[in-house]
């Protein structure tokens, strides 16, 4: 290493510092630094086209009235040859692991206030419908369950409003202001009620307060099962936990018989 690349080394040491967000995007972003009020998250891999649509839907959320970080650039770093976003920096609280009627509204109303995002692109929900059709078949071949009933349905649903397409606890927080939401990668336009069920199937059904219970319509129940088995192709595909998934995935289909 010539004296060059140390002295750059040695300055971007001393303004950027590892953040404890770190463990919260890892995976996604190789690295995450924060100076001050600001902070700097690195891609893994290359995509620009991915990384500026993110980008771009970030600010086009920030701007019309989503509670999410404000997003400053996106640049290359050429000493470290990747592709990173700046943002600013949101204190936050993780979400609990309860689910109870205060927090589902709140999050009810995060929602509504994404769908009205512009955004008129439906190559989005084709790459995603293209996606689920691998994970399910992965499940179908792991499980020996015919799904192909499944993608049918899913098939049926229109793209109808700008949905988050990863909408998980963990890609939000609790703050005084209310909820704040993070990556947008997978975001497009999809159907209307697909977050609410992506945020659903993350939840233990016995963590779920029962005035809750009593707002989910039967057909979310279908769909949140669906959504399980998605997930847990996709874990099955990267050699992954699945006990977790199935174990959930058995609460809600009883509670769909009960429905």
């Amino acid at each position: 290493m010539n004296n060059t690349k140390k002295k750059i080394d040695q300055e971007y040491i001393e303004l950027w510092e590892l953040s404890d967000c770190e463990s919260i995007y890892k995976g996604r972003y190789s690295r995450c630094y924060k100076k001050n009020n600001i902070v700097r998250k690195y891609y893994q891999y290359n995509n620009l086209s991915k990384f500026t649509k993110e980008f771009k839907t970030m600010k086009s959320a920030y701007q019309q009235g989503v509670f999410t970080p404000e997003p400053i650039a996106l640049e290359y770093d050429q000493y470290n040859d990747k592709w990173y976003i700046e943002s600013k920096f949101v204190v936050f609280d993780k979400l609990d692991s309860n689910l109870n009627l205060m927090m589902f509204n709140q999050m009810l109303e995060l929602i509504k206030k994404m769908q009205k995002i512009k955004y008129r692109n439906e190559s989005n929900w084709l790459n995603l419908l293209g996606e689920f059709d691998d994970a399910l078949i992965t499940y179908s071949e792991f499980h020996k369950e015919e799904c192909r009933i499944y993608m049918n349905m899913l098939n049926s649903l229109n793209a109808e409003c700008f949905i988050h397409g990863d909408f998980l606890p963990k890609n939000m927080g609790v703050t005084p202001k209310g909820l704040v939401v993070f990556d947008f990668q997978n975001s497009g336009y999809g159907p209307y009620n697909w977050d609410l069920w992506y945020f659903l199937s993350e939840f233990d059904p016995a963590a779920v307060e029962d005035n809750v219970f009593r707002m989910i319509d039967k057909i979310w129940f279908e769909f949140i099962c669906i959504i399980l088995k998605i997930r847990m192709g996709r874990a099955i595909k990267k050699n992954q936990p699945i006990k977790k998934y199935q174990l959930r995935l058995e609460k809600w289909r009883l509670l769909f018989e009960k429905k």
